[in-house]
């Protein structure tokens, strides 16, 4: 059955397998509706480009929601008859962009190929090769995909000493749900040349919650449906941490909607545990002369090397600074043996010390003790003096 969408124009198909017609001239389609009323027609028909048994009518719009008859004449005489039905919103035989398997119920021996052809007679994706399912008793065609909207002929073609010859038609109408837009996904490689992200999951969230799931074929590439508005799309890959993710994009109504993610992956490596490195508190509590806590008094450490190693650790970050809290109260931990570069700028000087280890360590230690005891060197304590401003007498 031939499914019509009200108000769409819509080319109709027939197939001469007989090679009957001899003048297309003759040929013509004609469509009445439930009353026997003739709607449209007779309608010329052209012949395809693609496949030359297949003829494709003009143009048939349908205003009236209801059932239909299509009828080809060849010089007068009826030579087929297909029943149509038109519809608002159409479900159609499958979804705009979905993944369609085509089966053919023939017995296995014979070497079959299949095209599907567009409105206007034109090859949509080229002859393609269906294999024998035994598990099904019939041959089948790989996932494919379309994704425009409209009324396609599929035909099926036998090879008959060495020539394909067309022997079935089938129609395939394909729709979209109402109120929603097609939107494709096609996601590479940034990285010249690019390659596609085949199976990678797309997770389609709208304010924060999942609308659509959706994953890649072999192309990198994914339709689904959705309303106009504003979204973003993660990307999820077993065994994948992709460069960067949750992509913001928009659907706008009545418009192609293309969504093409460039991005990398970066396979994880997974190395055993380690322990961490020994670690040291240090702690201090920071006061005023009034007998007053020193409060949001920062306290700044510098690992004094870019990059050092310490007990197999490599250790990269370099500058840290700690606030005191409503007591005067901070405190902060350091890698055992490091050394560190302590600065107080509310009291105006500096300290090099080396955190303690072992035994030394077992307990929080007291920075300021560090400080004024145990400096490594005796003369690095910061003083300072303001310069007297110029007098002039006059």
């Amino acid at each position: 059955m031939i499914v019509f969408r009200r108000g769409t124009p819509t080319r109709a198909g027939y197939l001469d397998s007989a090679g009957a017609v001899l003048d297309i001239t003759l040929l013509t389609l004609t469509v009445t509706d439930s009353d026997d009323v003739v709607v449209v027609g007779p309608l010329a028909m052209t012949q395809s480009a693609a496949v030359p048994n297949v003829y494709v009518s003009e143009a048939v719009t349908l205003l009236a929601v209801g059932s239909y008859l299509l009828q080809w004449d060849y010089d007068g005489d009826s030579v087929e008859i297909e029943p149509a039905v038109c519809s608002q919103v159409p479900s159609g035989d499958a979804l705009v962009g979905s993944e369609i398997v085509l089966p053919l119920e023939q017995p296995a021996g014979d070497s079959w190929t299949f095209d599907i052809l567009d409105q206007h007679g034109s090859s949509a994706l080229g002859a393609l090769p269906v294999v024998f399912d035994a598990g099904k008793g019939a041959y089948v065609s790989d996932p494919l995909t379309l994704v425009e909207e409209g009324l396609y002929t599929v035909v099926w073609l036998m090879d008959v000493g060495g020539f394909m010859i067309p022997q079935f038609m089938e129609t395939l109408s394909l729709f979209m749900p109402a109120g929603t837009e097609l939107c494709n996904f096609l996601v590479l490689t940034s990285s010249a040349p690019s390659e596609p992200h085949s199976a990678t999951q797309l997770v389609v969230m709208r304010e924060g919650v999942a609308t659509l799931t959706l994953r890649t074929n072999i192309s990198g590439e994914a339709h689904g449906y959705l309303q106009p508005g504003a979204y973003t799309v993660a990307l999820l890959r077993d065994g994948h941490v992709f460069s960067y993710n949750n992509i913001a994009f928009e659907v706008v109504e009545n418009e192609t909607n293309t969504v093409n993610i460039l991005v990398d992956t970066l396979t994880p490596t997974v190395s055993p545990a380690v322990p961490p490195p020994e670690a040291a508190t240090l702690y201090i509590r920071m006061w005023r002369s009034d007998a007053t806590p020193h409060v949001n008094a920062p306290v700044q450490v510098e690992l004094l090397a870019s990059s050092v190693l310490l007990a197999g650790v490599t250790v990269l970050d370099r500058v840290h600074t700690y606030y005191t809290d409503s007591n005067g109260y901070t405190e902060f931990t350091a890698i055992q043996g490091a050394k560190l570069a302590v600065r107080l700028p509310i009291a105006g000087f500096s300290r090099t010390i080396t955190v303690p280890s072992g035994v030394d360590a077992q307990d929080p230690i007291d920075l300021a003790g560090l400080l004024s005891q145990a400096a490594d060197d005796a003369f690095d304590m910061l003083v300072l003096t303001n310069t007297a401003a110029f007098r002039r007498d006059l």
